[in-house]
C-alpha cells in the first residue's frame, strides 16, 4: 500500500470515535442525510455517504453533483470517505466484517482491500 493511500488513512480515524453517533440505536439516525462531501484532489468529482436505505453508503458524483455513482450496496456502515491524495483510491470506515476497519477501493467501487491497520480499542495484528 503506497504511504499516501496510508496518510489518507490516517486522517480518518477520528471519525471512526464519532462514528457510534450515526449509527442505529446509537444516537440519532439521519434520514436519506447525504454527509461528508469530499473533493476529489483535481476537482472533478465529489464522493459523499447518503443513508437512502437507512445505513450508510457511499457515492460518487461529478463535481456538479451529476452521474451519480453508488460505489457501496451492503447492510454495514460504510463512512468517512477521503481520496488519496493522487486521486487514485479512497479510503473509507467500514464494519462489514463485524468491526470496524480501514479499506481502500478505486473510485468506480472496485478493488475493496481492507487495510492491516489497528484501529483504537483493537488490539494490533500478533507477529
Amino acid at each position: 500500500m503506497k504511504l499516501s493511500t496510508l496518510y489518507a488513512a490516517g486522517t480518518i480515524l477520528a471519525a471512526v470515535l464519532i462514528l457510534s453517533s450515526c449509527l442505529p440505536g446509537g444516537g440519532q439516525q439521519q434520514q436519506q442525510a447525504k454527509v461528508d462531501p469530499v473533493y476529489s484532489p483535481d476537482g472533478s468529482r465529489i464522493v459523499f455517504v447518503a443513508t437512502h436505505d437507512g445505513d450508510p453508503e457511499l457515492y460518487i458524483a461529478d463535481a456538479d453533483g451529476s452521474n451519480v455513482i453508488r460505489l457501496t450496496d451492503n447492510d454495514a456502515v460504510d463512512a468517512s470517505p477521503r481520496w488519496a491524495p493522487d486521486g487514485s483510491h479512497l479510503v473509507f470506515v467500514s464494519d462489514r466484517d463485524g468491526d470496524f476497519n480501514i479499506y481502500t477501493m478505486r473510485p468506480d467501487g472496485s478493488g475493496v482491500e481492507m487495510l492491516d491497520l489497528p484501529l483504537p480499542n483493537q488490539q494490533p495484528p500478533q507477529q
